[in-house]
C-alpha cells in the first residue's frame, strides 16, 4: 500500500508504485549526487509529485516522510549473497519482466565483481 484510501485497480496501483519509486530515485540523485549543485527542496519535491498523474493522490505525509528519509539516509545498493555485487536488474516492458546485465554509474562507489 502507498497510503491511499481504498483499493486501486492493479494497473493504476502498479503505475503509482513505479512513479513513487522513480520519484524517490530522482530525489536521491538530486540530493546526494555531487554533480547536482542546487538541491531540491521539500516544497519542490511535493510540487513535482503532484504534477505526476499517478502521484496526485499519494498522501502528503507519505511524500514528506519519503523526502526526509532520503535526505537523511541516501539509497545504497547492498551487497548480494556472499558479498557479491549486483550483476543484473529486472526491467518491466509492460507485458513481461526481463533480466538484463547491470551497469554502474560513473558516480558509483561500487566496483565490478572480481
Amino acid at each position: 500500500s502507498v497510503g491511499l484510501d481504498g483499493g486501486l485497480p492493479l494497473p493504476e496501483a502498479r503505475h503509482t508504485v513505479y512513479s513513487l519509486v522513480y520519484a524517490t530515485i530522482v530525489l536521491n540523485t538530486d540530493l546526494h549526487n555531487p554533480a547536482v549543485k542546487t538541491k531540491m527542496s521539500r516544497a519542490q519535491f511535493l510540487t513535482n509529485c503532484r504534477e505526476a498523474p499517478y502521484l496526485q493522490f499519494v498522501p502528503e505525509r507519505l511524500l514528506l516522510e519519503t523526502y526526509e528519509s532520503i535526505r537523511t539516509s541516501p539509497l545504497a545498493i547492498a551487497p548480494g549473497p556472499r558479498g557479491r555485487s549486483v550483476s543484473s536488474i529486472v526491467r518491466s516492458t509492460g507485458d513481461e519482466e526481463i533480466d538484463v546485465a547491470a551497469t554502474l554509474s560513473t558516480h558509483s562507489t561500487l566496483g565490478p565483481e572480481a
